[in-house]
């Protein structure tokens, strides 16, 4: 069950990074609430994970 959160966080992350708005990443990750997600995006601030440039090197992408 921790492999699905993880992916949870990765994806929120990863939309946030990009531009996505509160609004749109609540709605992909079906919350409650506006306030739910805000915490759960400020928590993911700063979250760097460096290992993945070694991953995609290692996969040749």
């Amino acid at each position: 069950m921790a492999g699905v959160h993880i992916l949870r966080h990765s994806a929120a992350k990863l939309r946030g990074d990009v531009g996505e708005t509160v609004e749109q990443v609540s709605h992909l990750l079906d919350h409650s609430s506006l306030a739910v997600t805000a915490i759960y995006l400020r928590r993911l601030e700063g979250q760097g994970d460096k290992a993945w440039g070694k991953v995609a090197g290692a996969i040749g992408v």
